[in-house]
């Protein structure tokens, strides 16, 4: 009878351990060099998300992706220096988000956007930005943090904070915002998406923001009110929340961490020239076998003198072989050919996108140029046209560089197929537009 209740005892424990919820804390916030990709979806196909509770299951399977983007996380000594000197690290920030280049208001540029967040073992907050709006670099830091995330997180737990920020710029613009978060965690379980089944915490945020905006040079100015809710499904070490859907009013958007290409339109081939003499080389699709050998098996001839990484390393025929020192095919890198003769280079695959962060090294590097359009090279390489970019050169010798205090482009447009030698002074990520 004892030993009975005994296996009745220890059955009872391993049921609640299995039930039981998770608790989310900063091991499960983003790191350095992480690359997260998420897929947005138009609908939640009838879903009732609101639904919530104990031991819950979120059954979101049906989610199909209309794009994606890949979010990218760095040191906050990567990024451009009067940012540093606005978000010092450790002390202000600890992480930071490049997000690239935006067009918010006609005829007004906003490049080299970075968002700042402090993580320690009770918080992660939001804590500023930076940007540079028509060519002045712009560090904002929060007059008090946004404070997304409290720890140790779990069921029944919840916090209000209350942030903003205002800066003005004189005869360009003037912009403050504040804003109140109510975070309440009200439900634990099981998440199911397209990207697989989690056991997850739900936390619901209640958001009230007041902006202020005027343009001098437009002459016009307006307050923005707003109110919306967010709801998050967060797992363990996931970095980014699983899923989140945030309702405004009548517009509900809906983004969850997915594969490469999940509801994608399939393979496309991309065809490059391949010119006697030295040319730098990229891709921007993804292949299933990207060994080299693999991906360059129709061009194996003696057309080919040698193909070189950033590294060094070589793909070259050593007597009647073919060695492959370099290993696999890398979407983000680019790579030095040398032929004796013309050659037809296809790469069958799924496109890229083109946003994915490129991290650059200090030093030089071959890089790849992403984007399915031609643009112009002041343009496509706009989110590193800082104090750490030498210079970027083509496989014509052409380059762009700052000659005084301008940027010359001698590099005209970068066009599909094409790669770059990117010489560093400090680590930066590359974020085409």
């Amino acid at each position: 009878m004892k030993t009975k209740s005994l296996f009745l005892v220890l059955f009872l424990f391993l049921s609640i351990l299995t039930f039981s919820q998770i608790t989310i804390d900063r091991n499960d916030m983003p790191n350095e060099n992480d690359t997260i990709r998420l897929s947005t979806a138009l609908t939640v196909n009838g879903i009732d998300y609101t639904l919530t509770g104990e031991d819950y299951t979120w059954d979101f399977s049906s989610l199909s992706s209309t794009n994606q983007r890949v979010d990218t996380f760095c040191s906050v000594l990567s990024t451009p220096i009067l940012y540093q000197i606005v978000f010092p690290y450790y002390l202000v920030a600890t992480i930071a988000s490049p997000k690239g280049n935006f067009d918010l208001i006609p005829n007004l540029q906003f490049s080299n956007y970075y968002q700042y967040y402090k993580e320690s073992s009770s918080e992660f907050k939001d804590v500023g930005f930076g940007i540079t709006f028509n060519g002045i670099p712009i560090p904002i830091k929060y007059d008090e943090a946004d404070v997304l995330y409290n720890f140790p997180m779990q069921f029944g737990n919840s916090n209000t904070s209350n942030s903003g920020f205002e800066i003005n710029i004189p005869s360009m613009i003037y912009l403050g915002i504040e804003k109140q978060r109510i975070n309440t965690v009200d439900g634990w379980g099981t998440l199911i998406t397209p990207f697989g089944s989690f056991e997850t915490l739900r936390l619901k945020s209640e958001i009230v923001e007041h902006d202020s905006i005027y343009i001098d040079s437009l002459g016009i100015g307006f307050p923005i009110d707003r109110s919306y809710t967010e709801y998050k499904w967060l797992g363990k070490e996931q970095g980014l929340p699983l899923l989140s859907i945030t309702k405004e009013g009548l517009l509900t958007t809906v983004e969850f961490i997915d594969s490469i290409n999940s509801g994608g339109s399939g393979e496309i081939t991309q065809t490059i020239s391949l010119y006697q003499g030295y040319q730098f080389i990229s891709s921007r699709l993804e292949v299933e076998d990207n060994d080299m050998l693999s991906l360059l098996a129709n061009n194996l001839n003696d057309n080919l003198d040698f193909v070189r990484n950033s590294a060094g390393e070589t793909l070259r025929k050593i007597g009647p072989n073919w060695v492959n020192g370099i290993g696999d095919w890398i979407t983000t890198e680019g790579y030095l050919f040398k032929m004796h003769n013309q050659d037809v280079l296809e790469i069958t695959g799924n496109e890229i996108l083109a946003q994915t962060p490129i991290n650059l090294d200090a030093g030089y590097q071959f890089v790849s140029y992403l984007p399915a359009d031609t643009i112009d090279a002041i343009e496509a390489f706009s989110s590193i046209l800082s104090e750490n970019l030498e210079f970027i050169r083509n496989s014509q010798g052409s380059s762009l560089r700052k000659i005084g205090t301008t940027w010359i482009n001698g590099l005209g447009n970068c066009t599909p197929g094409e790669a770059f030698l990117v010489k560093m002074a400090a680590d930066a990520v590359l974020i085409y537009p």
